[in-house]
């Protein structure tokens, strides 16, 4: 149970209780004008329920909103507004929950435990990774491999599910999605000696970064040799 306000003190319907209620409602316009003042400029994350999006939003929440803004009633309204879509109207109801506290906390339960459970997060992470058609050579479908396998492993260490990226049943998923000469890379740092080895989540990821680095220097020597060529034609 929340504190008991000033307002609550007094019998309802007497002229103490609508002073208390109008002094209150003073000082919270004067908590959301300061706190307006305060908020950051910076762009803030909306949120629709994906659970690809939903560590990320919860952070970036904290970080721009609640380490800002100390009124809990501009906190929830603000979370409100950065939802959209399905997340918003799950959690618009919160406004009418007192005291703020307990509405934010509600609004936090719904979230998590409706849209974006920690586990049903870390599931669509990993499905990105490890379902669908192996991945194509290209330097940008690389780049993107590996931004995912950072999310995936950032997300499930950070939510305690890091168990999951040790799975074999992962690490096979993964290993059949890569281009065929990082699988070849891969097999060659096997020792057939070493009785049950196996590579990581952290040795894929960094193969696969690897990767990305050498297709970036290789293009950076085309290019390089390319405007070098078009200096000497033009002299």
């Amino acid at each position: 149970m929340g504190p008991v306000s000033a307002a609550q003190q007094v019998p309802p319907g007497t002229s103490a209780h609508i002073n208390s209620v109008a002094i209150e409602t003073i000082r919270s316009l004067g908590s959301i004008l300061r706190d307006g003042y305060q908020f950051p400029k910076r762009r803030l994350l909306k949120y629709d329920g994906n659970p690809l999006e939903y560590y990320s939003f919860i952070k970036g929440f904290n970080e721009t909103i609640a380490k800002k803004v100390s009124y809990l009633a501009s906190q929830l309204h603000n979370l409100i507004d950065m939802c959209v879509g399905e997340a918003h109207e799950s959690i618009k109801f919160c406004c009418v929950i007192d005291p703020p506290a307990a509405a934010l906390a509600k609004a936090f339960d719904v979230l998590t435990n409706k849209r974006g459970k920690k586990y049903a997060a870390v599931t669509a992470h990993l499905d990105s990774i490890t379902k669908g058609p192996p991945v194509t050579p290209e330097k940008e479908n690389l780049s993107k491999l590996a931004n995912d396998m950072t999310s995936c492993q950032i997300t499930s260490k950070a939510w305690g599910y890091d168990a999951e990226l040790r799975a074999s049943k992962t690490l096979a998923s993964l290993f059949k999605g890569l281009p065929l000469f990082l699988q070849r890379k891969l097999n060659d740092r096997v020792d057939i000696n070493t009785i049950g080895y196996s590579t990581t989540f952290k040795e894929m990821l960094e193969f696969v970064e690897d990767a990305v680095n050498r297709a970036n220097w290789v293009l950076g020597q085309i290019i390089s040799a390319s405007d070098s060529h078009k200096s000497e034609t033009s002299q």
